[in-house]
Parts: C-alpha cells; structure tokens; sequence
C-alpha cells in the first residue's frame, strides 16, 4: 500500500468551451454555488492530508495569486508553452515531482473528498462504469482491474476515466523519463501527456482502474453543464 505524498493540480488551460466566463477567469477559478472549482481539490487535499500540493498555471496565471494567498502552502509552476503546446507541456513542467503523486485535473467540481484519497496499491486512474455509449476517453480492463486498451473517443461501454491519477515511486520516475524523451528529445508536444503511459510506451507500465462513484465529482465543460450544478447561470443560457 502506498499514500500519496505530492498533489499536481493541471489548471493551466484556456477553458475555451466556457469562455463566456473564462474571458477573465481561468477555469478552475470560476465559482459553483459561491464556491471556485480548485478551492473543492485543494481542500478535499488538505482535509485527506495532503499539503504538498502544485499547481500549474498559464492562462491568467496571475489570477492565481489569489488562490496562493487563500492557501500560502500551494505551490504554482507556470507552463509559459500552454498557449502553443498540447499539455504534455504542463506534465513536463513537473516531472521532477511524479514519484508517488496524484495527478488532478483543474476543472473539477469535488462533492466529497473520497476521489482524493491518498491511499492506493498500484498506479491508477479513477473511473466509473459506464454501460451507455459515451464521447469520453473510456479503458477496458481485466479482471484485476488492469488496464488492457483504450479509447479516446469513447465508445459503446466501459470504465470512463476521468481526471484523476495516482502514481507509484517506480511508475512516476518512468512517467518523467518517456515525457523527457517525447518532449526534449522527439520534439512531440502536441498529444495530451497521458497518450505517453498509455499509448507510445504502453509495455512500460501497469495501469489500473480505481474504481470510483460518478456522483462523488463533476467536470464542467460547458455554461450548460454549470447551470446543472448552480442555477445562477441559467441566465447566461438565455443570453
């Protein structure tokens, strides 16, 4: 069993889907039901335990300041490339720092603090099971939960990841070795870093589903999906 020791947070995108809200904030700052979307990751962290805790910014960074003074301990680390570049640059932003970390989407909105948890046995992602057809990156897994495929443009059934991570001291020094490689050496920057593990070095590492309840999180990708969550937004729909 091993326990979590560092927490990355990706938050450097533009959030370009929401953009009328993200014109001036990015992302994970936008607020749900009075409270911003990163401040539900970082205390779902602290409350488990977690004080290191990264997070890499780019669009707006400086908007982060406010999160840093919320949170004095948080460290940001700026992707100057996230404009450019797919977020394999965000990833090598921090490669020093995947041994025995969580990796975590910024878009998230965490209802409890469960898909945090820093206890795990292998390298992992959360997922849940899903029996309908769907656009979201889906696995295929065995019956011990390892990992056998996937699809990144969803498919019929399957267990759908979503953006959470845990990964081994071994996992995460060979994690920073392949993103090195693809970025300094191959020059290949525009693939999202999770194509590295799964895809191009694949035989390299074991992956397992975390099985995880879908009620537990939401990721907001549109205005849409907001005014689910927080019916303040509705008026924007009508706009």
């Amino acid at each position: 069993m091993y326990r979590i020791e560092r927490a990355i947070i990706m938050a450097a995108g533009k959030g370009s889907r929401m953009s009328e809200l993200t014109e001036t904030t990015p992302k994970p700052m936008v607020r749900v039901n009075g409270k911003r979307m990163i401040d539900t990751t970082i205390e779902a962290l602290l409350s488990l335990g977690v004080k290191e805790i990264y997070i890499v910014v780019g669009y707006l960074k400086e908007r982060f300041s406010e999160v840093k003074a919320d949170y004095p301990t948080v460290q940001l680390v700026e992707n100057p490339c996230y404009e450019t570049e797919e977020n394999i640059s965000s990833i090598y932003r921090v490669r020093d720092l995947l041994e025995n970390a969580m990796i975590i989407e910024g878009d998230q909105y965490f209802f409890s603090p469960e898909p945090l948890n820093p206890e795990y046995e292998h390298t992992e992602y959360n997922c849940f099971r899903v029996d309908s057809p769907t656009r979201d990156w889906i696995v295929d897994a065995d019956e011990t939960g390892r990992i056998t495929g996937y699809h990144d443009r969803g498919g019929e059934k399957g267990w759908l990841c979503y953006g959470v991570s845990r990964w081994t001291p071994e996992d995460g020094r060979k994690l920073k070795q392949y993103i090195e490689l693809e970025y300094e050496e191959k020059q290949n920057r525009h693939i999202h870093w999770d194509y590295v593990p799964f895809d191009i070095h694949k035989d390299q590492f074991s992956l397992y589903v975390r099985e995880t309840p879908a009620d537990q999180r939401v990721e907001l990708d549109s205005v849409a999906e907001l005014a689910r969550i927080d019916p303040s937004y509705k008026k924007l729909l009508n706009v």
